[in-house]
């Protein structure tokens, strides 16, 4: 728990290990970092028992993931981590890494930086779990402002129970498996993000709310969050392996939100206890419902504006659609429900597109 006050370059090609005292941490406080995990020394002045600001100033830092150590960066609790450069990953062959992990209390990453996966330049073919910044159980934890792209799995992974995060203004470009993937969380705010050109390796949706054995996924918002060029949008299930195991998803809401996508739905959620999609435009693409509902609790559907084909448009099911707002059986429609305990629907409109 050594102090160190440093108003200048007090660092030069050294090794960094043992525990500090260190609160305001920058990159400025070394002479270079130009070799390859060089910001494993910056992180390392940072310990959970001191409320470390970490700034990562403007320039390109390489790291890299090796098949002993596949967390580049591990962030402890209590530290406010300002991303103002560029993070870029080496390229690799393993099939699932952390270019970020963070674990533990009050962590916040934000600035106007950029963190860049592998997934245009991975050298194998195996695996969908390459992470950009994974939170795994982590507590009042906030991710905001940043850009992520290219990742081999996920650009956000949150899971390991989790809670009390948010997400917010971050762009989210090229995940190979999902933009944002929550997985075992409670309590999980995701506002005001972009998120593009998700694809790769299924379930290839912009975010998915999707528990493994014995997790749980509840109370989750997802604000004004625009989707576009992606094989799918927002993706809700519980597998029935996981479902055996104790899988549960409880409540969620997806309201604000613009979902354009090319080829899966944009926005399909099954097995879950209660939810709301309000105030969406949504594009539909002309063989799957833009909005698809299965086995479901309490699923209220409203005010959400529906962009289709002209010949769907004319068709019977939408006649359907308009009257009642519900469909529960037949040719998949636009909005389309089946086995759904209560269904309130009300307000949705179909417009050519």
């Amino acid at each position: 728990m050594t102090e160190i006050l440093c108003e200048s370059k007090a660092f030069d090609n050294v090794r960094i290990e043992g525990t500090w005292n260190v609160p305001s941490i920058s990159t400025s406080m070394f002479v270079s970092l130009s070799h390859v995990n060089a910001l494993k020394n910056v992180i390392a002045l940072a310990q959970a028992d001191v409320y470390n600001t970490i700034t990562i100033e403007k320039g390109d830092y390489q790291v890299a993931a090796y098949e002993k150590d596949r967390v580049c960066l591990q962030i402890p609790a209590n530290t406010s981590l300002i991303i103002e450069g560029t993070i870029r990953l080496q390229p690799n062959n393993l099939a699932s890494y952390d270019i970020i992990r963070a674990k533990g209390e009050n962590i916040s990453f934000k600035g106007h930086g950029t963190i860049v996966g592998d997934k245009h330049v991975h050298l194998g073919e195996e695996g969908e779990w390459g992470m950009g910044i994974a939170l795994r159980g982590v507590e009042n934890t906030t991710v905001v402002d940043l850009n992520i792209k290219d990742c081999w799995g996920d650009c956000i992974y949150v899971g390991g129970k989790s809670k009390n995060v948010l997400i917010e203004n971050c762009i989210i470009d090229h995940g190979r498996r999902q933009g944002i993937s929550v997985t075992n969380a409670d309590s999980v705010f995701i506002k005001n993000c972009i998120i593009t050109n998700v694809g790769g390796t299924n379930p290839e949706y912009a975010i998915d709310l999707e528990p493994n054995k014995g997790d749980t996924v509840s109370h989750i918002v997802i604000d004004h969050v625009n989707v576009s060029n992606c094989v799918g949008g927002i993706n809700v299930t519980r597998s029935r392996t996981a479902m055996k195991g104790g899988a549960y998803v409880g409540d969620f809401t997806i309201k604000d939100c613009i979902i354009r996508v090319f080829q899966k739905h944009p926005i399909k959620i099954r097995r879950f206890q209660s939810a709301t999609i309000a105030n969406c435009v949504i594009q539909a693409n002309d063989e799957n419902a833009a909005i698809r509902v299965t086995e479901a609790g309490r699923i209220v559907v409203k005010n959400n504006r529906i962009l289709i084909d002209k010949t769907v448009l004319s068709s019977s099911s939408i006649h359907n659609n308009i009257n009642n707002n519900v469909m529960e059986t037949g040719r998949e429609s636009p909005i389309y429900y089946s086995k759904c305990r209560r269904i309130i629907a009300s307000g949705n409109s179909f417009v050519e597109r």
